[in-house]
C-alpha cells in the first residue's frame, strides 16, 4: 500500500488558504476497511507522536533564537536612542523628562519644544518680505531682546519679543510682539521717498481688501506725476492664488512655488538668530558665504 498526503499552502492562481490532496494505490483497495482504519490510526498515532517529539526538541531552541533577536534589536535601539540623548544633552541639556501636562498642552511656554513668538508668529510677516524684495536675503546682523514682564507663571520664553534685523540690500527689519496685550502693530514698509501700508491692523493671518502706498512730502509731487494721486490704494482682490493651490499646480508643471525653499530658509534664518540671540544675550552675524553663524562682525557692504 502506498499512500501519498500532500499539503500545500496555495498564495497564487485561482487557489486561497490551504489545499488537501490525498490519494492511495496498491493493495489498499482491496484490504477490509477495519484493518485500513486500524493501520491508518497506528501510523498517524506513531507520525503525531514523532512529531511532538521533533517539536518538543526544535522549539526550545527556535524560541531562544527569536528571543535573542528581539533581545539584540531592543539593545541595539536602546542603546542608539541613549547616544541620541547624550548628544542631544551635551548640546542643549538634557530633553528626557517625566510626563508633564503642563508641557504636553502648553509647550509653546518652553524652549525644548518652541522658539516662543519668534517661530510661532514672526515667519509670517518675514517670508512675506522676502518675497516683496523680489530676492530673498540672508540676514546680516540680528539682535533681539524683550522678557517676562506679565506672566510669571514658570515659562521659559518670552512674553514680549523685540526682533531688530539688517540685510545686505540696505534694508532694516523691526518686529515688536507681546502675548500680554491684544492691541497689533500696523504691518508697514518705510522707504525714503514713501511708504507702504501693508497691514493696517496688523494681523498678518487676516484679510486686508488693499494695500496703501503714499508719498513723503518731498516727493509728493513725483509721485502724482507718475499715479496720479498722493496716494494709492491697491485692490487685494485680484491677487496671486492661495498657497496650496500655487503648491499644486507647481507639482503638476515643476514650475517655482511662490514660496519656495530657499525663500523658507532665509527668513527662517532671521528668527532662528533672533531667537539665539536673545538667549545668548548677544548681537549675531550671519557669513553667508560659509553659512555660518557668529558673534563676530562680517565684513559686508550695503549691496544697491
Amino acid at each position: 500500500m502506498r499512500a501519498l498526503v500532500m499539503i500545500s499552502s496555495a498564495r497564487g492562481g485561482a487557489g486561497r488558504g490551504t489545499a488537501f490532496c490525498c490519494a492511495s494505490t496498491g493493495k489498499a483497495a482491496a484490504e477490509s476497511s477495519d484493518a485500513a482504519a486500524k493501520r491508518n490510526k497506528d501510523t498517524a498515532g506513531r507520525g503525531s507522536r514523532s512529531a511532538d517529539r521533533r517539536t518538543r526538541r526544535l522549539l526550545p531552541a527556535t524560541l531562544s533564537h527569536v528571543t535573542g533577536m528581539r533581545d539584540a534589536h531592543v539593545a541595539a535601539a536602546m542603546n542608539q536612542r541613549q547616544r541620541a540623548l547624550s548628544i542631544v544633552s551635551d548640546r542643549q541639556g538634557s530633553l528626557v523628562r517625566p510626563f508633564s501636562a503642563e508641557r504636553f498642552f502648553r509647550f509653546r511656554k518652553y524652549w525644548d519644544y518652541s522658539g516662543g513668538i519668534a517661530t510661532d508668529l514672526f515667519y509670517h510677516v518675514v517670508a512675506p518680505l522676502n518675497i516683496c524684495w523680489g530676492e530673498a536675503q540672508f540676514p546680516y546682523k540680528v539682535m533681539a531682546s524683550g522678557g517676562t514682564y506679565v506672566f510669571k507663571d514658570g515659562r521659559e520664553v518670552p512674553d514680549t519679543f523685540h526682533l531688530i534685523a539688517e540685510f545686505p540690500k540696505g534694508h532694516s527689519l523691526v518686529l515688536s510682539s507681546s502675548m500680554a496685550n491684544s492691541q497689533h502693530i500696523p504691518g508697514l514698509i518705510r522707504g525714503h521717498e514713501g511708504t507702504i501700508i501693508m497691514v493696517p491692523h496688523g494681523q498678518f493671518e487676516g484679510r486686508v481688501d488693499y494695500i496703501t502706498a503714499t508719498a513723503e512730502r518731498q516727493f509728493k509731487d513725483k509721485f502724482v506725476a507718475k499715479f496720479g494721486s498722493n496716494e494709492v490704494k491697491l485692490d487685494t482682490d485680484k491677487t496671486r492664488e492661495d498657497h496650496m493651490t500655487n503648491f499644486l499646480r507647481c507639482v503638476r508643471t515643476r514650475e517655482k512655488t511662490v514660496l519656495d525653499a530657499p525663500t523658507a530658509y532665509r527668513a527662517m534664518t532671521t528668527i532662528g538668530m533672533a531667537v539665539e540671540s536673545y538667549r545668548q544675550g548677544k548681537v549675531l552675524y550671519f557669513d553667508e558665504r560659509n553659512e555660518r553663524v557668529t558673534d563676530r562682525p562680517i565684513q559686508v557692504q550695503a549691496k544697491a
